[in-house]
């Protein structure tokens, strides 16, 4: 599979229309549709259907179309990672931020940062656990603010901010919400907006299905936002960190027989020389946890 093919696959999701991402990619037409039909070999099966002058995705092309926006994602990073390498361009931070993550407390850090005499230009990444630390180790980024729930591997430095309790999230209707805290067995067929994001997210599945309880699913999503939104419009409940149920505005009460609690960090590689405005950033967040 090469970059390119990505490139071609990914514009052709985009507008659905071959001449219009052949434009976009400066290539023919007949050139982007056959590096497609070796993709779709490569795959083995069909990425697009084409009936006549319509097309749309198929399944495969649609589970292709999230795992390779991811590879280009990537591809980005390096190859900023490597542009401010060979320029020396110091000034610049990649910052990783975990999308679970509240910004508020990041932004009250980035204020007083790019106030200094020095021009710091940030640039903020929205990635999540499962390639956060490899992307900090491949020097895609300088810094990570990320949650976890067990230590960290030992080539990393972690400074733990703060901790989090996870709590379930309800609107101000709900039955729940004039409650200190549920049982499990409460949760057994309610409505529940499923976080797919969630660090506990397998755990607290897990736990349910031990005591043969079963949750309601409505809604699932990796987007944070959409989910707040959709408690708040009362579509179900959720398990979220407690900052995240507060940025809406919602409702929570305290889960008995789950008590998860996250541990929020800042993590650089450890022995890694960094630029001494990594340092100072470092310590502006620090600072804003607390």
């Amino acid at each position: 599979m090469q970059f390119n093919q990505i490139n071609y696959f990914l514009r052709s999701c985009d507008t659905l229309n071959f001449t219009q991402a052949a434009k976009i990619c400066h290539v023919s037409q007949p050139s982007l549709s056959a590096a497609i039909q070796n993709l779709e070999e490569e795959l083995g099966g069909l990425l697009f259907e084409r009936t006549g002058r319509a097309v749309k995705l198929t399944p495969l092309g649609e589970s292709m179309r999230v795992h390779l926006k991811s590879i280009e994602q990537a591809k980005e990073l390096a190859n900023i990672a490597a542009e401010k390498i060979v320029k020396g361009e110091t000034n610049i931070l990649n910052i990783g931020f975990m999308c679970t993550l509240s910004p508020l407390k990041l932004l009250s850090a980035i204020t007083p940062f790019t106030d200094e005499d020095i021009a710091h230009e940030i640039l903020i990444h929205d990635v999540w656990e499962s390639r956060a630390l490899d992307l900090l180790l491949a020097g895609s980024l300088d810094c990570l603010i990320m949650a976890h729930s067990s230590d960290l591997p030992d080539r990393f430095s972690a400074q733990r901010l703060s901790d989090e309790p996870m709590l379930l999230a309800m609107h101000e209707s709900h039955a729940f919400a004039s409650r200190e805290s549920v049982c499990l067995s409460d949760l057994h067929n309610q409505k529940y907006v499923d976080r797919l994001r969630c660090e506990f997210r397998k755990t607290f599945f897990e736990e349910l299905s031990s005591h043969n309880f079963s949750m309601n699913v409505v809604l699932r999503s990796e987007r944070e936002d959409l989910i707040g939104h959709a408690i708040s419009e009362a579509v179900g409940v959720s398990v979220m960190p407690q900052s995240a149920a507060e940025n809406f505005g919602l409702k929570t009460c305290k889960l008995d027989n789950f008590a998860a609690v996250r541990t929020i960090s800042i993590v650089t590689v450890k022995d890694r020389q960094l630029h001494s405005s990594v340092d100072q950033f470092v310590e502006y967040v620090r600072s804003a946890y607390g």
